[in-house]
C-alpha cells in the first residue's frame, strides 16, 4: 500500500480567537469574547462572529492602533 504524502505547506494560524489560547482574546461572558487588538466581538454565544481571526488582517490592526 503506497504512502500517502501529508501536505506540510498547509498554512494554519499559531494564534486562534480562543481565550485559552490566544492572550488577546478576551473573555466576558455568556460565550462571547472580544479582540484587545481590533475591540471587536470575535465570539457570539460560543459561535464565532464576521469579525473572528480579523486580528490577522494587519491592515485592519495596524489602523485601529
Amino acid at each position: 500500500m503506497p504512502k500517502i504524502p501529508k501536505n506540510k505547506n498547509r498554512s494554519q494560524p499559531s494564534i486562534f480567537c480562543n481565550p485559552d489560547v490566544c492572550p488577546n482574546c478576551i473573555y466576558i461572558g455568556e460565550g462571547d469574547s472580544i479582540c484587545e487588538l481590533t475591540y471587536d466581538i470575535v465570539l457570539s454565544d460560543w459561535k464565532p462572529t464576521d469579525n473572528f481571526l480579523m486580528c490577522l488582517d494587519e491592515e485592519r490592526t495596524n489602523n485601529n492602533a
